[in-house]
């Protein structure tokens, strides 16, 4: 972050999710947010995981912390550890982000500067979109 403490920490547990992954990080990279932060807890993948998050540190300010925590729960609760930022949300490895998500977040947590916690809607999609 450059010395500026991030607003946002992103939470991304992950293990083996190459399948998916690339798209993840495509959804939050594309949102261009300043002051957000990427925490991504690997849980022992043995797939191309690691090489998509490589391609990515670029565009993403991103931490990859690797323990093998035995579930995403506990993946979560060490991101969330670590975390920065003053708030944190959780991205999982085969979600998506719908554009305008951080503006909509940032204009949430603005508007109630009490807030604690913001809530939004889901869309399900399966592999075929």
């Amino acid at each position: 972050m450059l010395g500026r403490k991030a607003w946002l920490s992103v939470i991304m547990p992950i293990r083996n999710g190459a399948a998916f992954l690339g798209a993840a990080l495509e959804s939050v990279a594309r949102e261009a947010c300043e002051g957000v932060e990427l925490v991504v807890v690997d849980d022992g993948s043995t797939d191309a995981s690691l090489s998509i998050l490589a391609r990515y540190r670029d565009r993403l300010p991103m931490r990859v912390l690797e323990h093998q925590t035995g579930s995403w729960v506990a993946g979560a609760n060490l991101g969330l550890r670590d975390s920065d930022a003053s708030f944190a949300c959780i991205l999982h490895q085969d979600d998506l982000w719908l554009p305008g998500r951080l503006g909509a977040i940032r204009a949430a947590l603005d508007s109630a500067r009490d807030a604690t916690m913001v809530l939004h809607h889901a869309v399900f999609i399966d592999s075929s979109g």
